[in-house]
């Protein structure tokens, strides 16, 4: 009956088997080439409809297979015991024949020890089925997955960036274009007031506001015409290398995955009780010709081009009309940061991809070191098979065009580079002053050039011998991404009045120090509020008025030679005594914004004065800078400061830890004391709290606590992130490490230099200084953090609590963890945690985030358990 059953389940499983490559060497016709035929969106989708088909023919194949192992146990169970109990009527306790001189009896003993034989292959076979073979297919499954999974993400990287850099190109025009206008518009009234010869404030301003249009004019077509040639560069690489190589990459490695499952198949047939009549049909299959009816339909000519080109906003002689770069005063600083930007990017991916070769080549020698062939290694060692086989970064051809793609990327970045200096060669040496003359004296001849209105050659004159003098820009600037913060001629103000300004400005209460603007701007609520702030530009220290007018204005405090302070109107001694003039009189800061300044805006009573804060000893070091343990006010607390030599973005990122403490007041939540933003250095000043860090204390006491303290750390962290859940904060760096101890022993959350208030975030920025075993797989693939991928970091900070402070995942590296996580494995209880909290844990771990529970949920769960007497 099982031998029936197993070839009836064969013949209806035949026609799967006929798309299954039985060749001994897999080898595709040159014909049949990814690469060259199913380069189009539809190819692609087509690759990854076939690859999931096959997957479902191997799923049926497993089936099948557990089906028969299961069918060749019983049955030999059976015929075993029936054969076993038939024989002991035949035979006497030696085992003789009973009745020796019965033919009939011999007869029917030899029938018995045959079908007893018999049934002893069967249970041979069954279980090297069982050993080998099912657990091949369940390996071939997961890698077969696992490739399409990495091939897809791959693709739709490639082929997203390539959209990214269409989207760029076009706003880079858009924007483009809206400064050429924007230029149109003040060179026509600046040409129209330099007309009626009249001289003045109001000329000066309209100046000011033509040569600002020009220069903003110039950036943009910088831009754009630097963004062209990436695209293009990218499009090409698209075209010629990436999408190629990846098409490459999968014909490969289908080929390999049907060598192995032509392997699967044959230990089946080999083991199987199949009728020999069926060996001819399966040699009739041509399994050469497997991708030809896939390629047929779905075959496309190459790309094309998709032909970035440059598009004038206007069709003129202006040099930002045309397709070559501008370099002069107004773009060589913004070339400048372009081309130090290029030089980073080039020596990042060289960097990387130096990294995945030496990755490349040590996965070789580890393969070649442990095993001959792969039959070897997924016979005896059956887990190294499974890592080498699955792993995202062990897989060759995926690494290979990782490293080709990083390759792209650094000649992308060089030829763009090449493509700059070209240009910016011999103009980087040219003066400051003479680069402002070449500047004005180009836009006399362009003005002169595209003008037909009358008394042009009157206003050219005019420009001309205009007295060269210190351009005074009040309105503070910022360049877009990519150039440089810059104000117009800040280097002549002398220092030493900066200096002493500031000084003076720590006495009062609208002083707000190196508040950055972001936290200026929520302070200004009304028109007419204001404070003064402490800003760096180009190295230079500047005193800036922050006030709502319609919106929030900044405007830099002019410092004249002598050490006095002016708007555009009269000069004073003093910032003090200058907005007390405005305040009095009800001036505007200048005649183009109409601000006026009305109320002061006094510091907050978290914006603490540095000097109050005295740093007694260096405690630990934190991402932005080191720890100490110091005295506020006689008080103890600890601080954490900010490296003066860090970026604005990197100052920007450590003040928000600040911002975000600064509003929760809960027994489980570090304390914020305030923040210091009077002068540099910034600090945070915070309680100190005197147990230390929850992590070394578990390391060196863990041993003397009880499952009961234990789940009560547990307890308290997660009544903190209840609140914090409350209040719609993402922690994103929860972690023992980042948990303090009070002396009672409550644990207290702590670095919320990760944190967003928000409900979800989502990153794009890499992978940069994420803790990878904390994190939820949301968060590591997606980019993606709600409360809930907070949950997944608890139950790790849960498991560390239990096993007194061990590393999540021993022995892994964290990309081997993240593998094993999307593989389904989680972490097993730590010795002495209690089953109620375990599958508490377990629950904090589900992949799904919805499966996962709140912490409102965990809390309630803990304080039940914690009051019990299960723990």
């Amino acid at each position: 009956m099982f031998l029936l059953l197993s070839l009836q389940t064969v013949f209806d499983l035949s026609s799967i088997f006929q798309h299954v490559i039985f060749d001994p060497v897999i080898k595709m016709s040159s014909n049949v080439s990814f690469a060259l035929n199913l380069q189009s969106e539809r190819g692609q989708k087509s690759i990854m409809t076939r690859i999931e088909s096959e997957v479902r023919i191997l799923d049926n194949l497993r089936k099948f297979l557990v089906a028969q192992i299961k069918a060749g146990k019983d049955y030999a169970g059976s015929v075993g015991a029936a054969t076993g109990s038939a024989m002991k009527t035949l035979v006497d306790g030696s085992g003789a024949s009973v009745e020796t001189d019965s033919v009939v009896n011999k007869v029917c003993l030899h029938i018995l020890e045959e079908v007893q034989s018999a049934v002893t292959t069967i249970k041979e076979n069954v279980e090297f089925l069982n050993s080998t073979a099912l657990h091949s297919l369940n390996d071939l499954i997961a890698e077969k997955k696992t490739f399409a999974k990495l091939a897809a993400e791959h693709y739709h990287r490639i082929k997203g960036k390539l959209d990214q850099y269409g989207e760029k190109v076009h706003k880079g025009r858009t924007e483009y274009v809206r400064n050429f206008q924007l230029y149109e518009t003040a060179r026509t009234k600046y040409e129209e007031q330099c007309t009626k010869g009249k001289g003045g404030r109001k000329t000066e301003e309209m100046r000011e506001k033509f040569f600002n249009a020009r220069r903003r004019l110039n950036i943009s077509h910088t831009e754009y015409l630097i963004i062209i040639h990436e695209a293009s560069e990218y499009d090409r690489d698209f075209r010629t290398i990436l999408l190629p190589g990846l098409l490459q990459a999968q014909q490969n490695w289908l080929e390999k995955q049907m060598t192995k499952w032509k392997e699967i198949l044959e230990q089946l047939w080999k083991n199987g009780p199949w009728l020999s009549s069926m060996q001819a049909k399966f040699n009739t299959f041509e399994f050469s010709n497997e991708y030809l009816e896939l390629i047929s339909k779905n075959k496309s000519q190459p790309l094309q081009s998709l032909n970035f080109q440059f598009e004038p906003a206007q069709h003129s002689s202006l040099a930002a009309a045309q397709s070559s770069l501008i370099v002069d005063s107004s773009t060589i600083d913004y070339i400048r940061g372009r081309l130090s930007d290029l030089t980073k990017r080039i020596k990042s991916a060289d960097h990387l991809s130096g990294e995945k070769q030496d990755q490349q080549t040590k996965l070789k020698n580890t393969l070649r070191k442990h095993a001959q062939n792969e039959r070897y290694l997924s016979l005896n060692n059956r887990s190294l098979y499974k890592f080498c086989m699955t792993h995202p970064f062990r897989q060759d051809e995926m690494k290979q065009i990782e490293i080709t793609e990083l390759r792209c990327e650094s000649d992308r970045a060089r030829s763009t580079k090449n493509y700059l200096e070209a240009h910016f060669k011999g103009k980087v040496s040219e003066s400051p002053m003479s680069a402002r003359q070449s500047l004005r004296d180009d836009t006399v001849s362009l003005i002169s050039e595209n003008s037909s209105k009358k008394g042009t050659n009157r206003f050219a004159t005019l420009l001309r011998n205009v007295r060269f003098k210190k351009t005074v820009s009040f309105e503070e600037e910022v360049v877009n991404s990519g150039g440089t913060a810059n104000v117009t001629d800040i280097s002549d103000i002398p220092n030493t009045a900066i200096v002493k300004g500031m000084s003076i400005l720590l006495e009062e209460e609208w002083f707000h120090g190196v508040l950055p603007r972001e936290d200026v701007v929520r302070l200004l609520c009304s028109d007419g509020d204001f404070l003064i702030r402490e800003t760096t530009k180009n190295e230079e220290r500047q005193i800036v008025l922050s006030v709502y007018w319609n919106g929030p204005k900044h405007f830099i405090i002019q410092t004249t030679p002598d050490g006095q302070f002016r708007f555009e109107g009269p000069i004073f001694p003093s910032v003090k005594e200058l907005m007390n003039h405005y305040i009095k009189n009800k001036e505007p800061i200048t005649n183009r914004s109409g601000a006026l300044v009305k109320k002061p805006v006094k510091r907050e009573n978290w914006e603490l004065n540095n000097d109050d804060v005295e740093l007694i000893e260096k405690i630990g070091k934190g991402n932005f800078g080191d720890v100490y343990k110091a005295s506020y006010n006689g008080q103890l607390v600890a601080v954490k400061t900010c490296k003066v030599s860090l970026p604005d973005e990197q100052k920007k990122k450590f003040l928000q830890e600040g911002r975000i403490l600064k509003q929760y007041q809960h027994p489980n939540i570090v304390r914020l004391v305030g923040i210091c933003v009077q002068k540099q250095p910034i600090m945070i000043v915070m309680e100190l709290v005197s147990g230390g860090s929850l992590l070394t204390h578990l390391k060196s006491k863990g041993v003397t606590l009880s499952s009961r303290n234990l789940a009560k750390m547990c307890l308290d962290a997660a009544a903190g992130m209840k609140y914090l859940e409350e209040k719609g904060c993402i922690h994103r760096d929860l972690a023992a490490r980042n948990c303090l101890l009070d002396t009672n022993d409550s644990v207290k959350i702590s670095d919320f230099g990760m944190s967003r208030e928000e409900k979800e975030y989502t990153v794009s920025d890499g992978m940069k200084q994420i803790p990878i075993k904390w994190t939820a797989p949301e968060a590591l693939n997606y980019g993606k953090y709600t409360s809930l991928s907070d949950v997944w970091s608890y139950g790790i900070l849960m498991w560390e609590i239990f096993s007194r402070g061990a590393t999540p995942y021993q022995g892994m590296t964290n990309s081997k963890s993240r593998e094993m996580v999307e593989a389904g494995y989680r972490m097993p209880a730590p010795d002495g945690m209690p089953d109620l909290i375990y599958q508490l844990m377990a629950r904090c771990w589900q992949y799904e985030p919805e499966q996962r529970p709140r912490f409102s949920e965990i809390h309630s769960e803990l304080v039940v358990t914690v009051d019990s007497d299960l723990i």
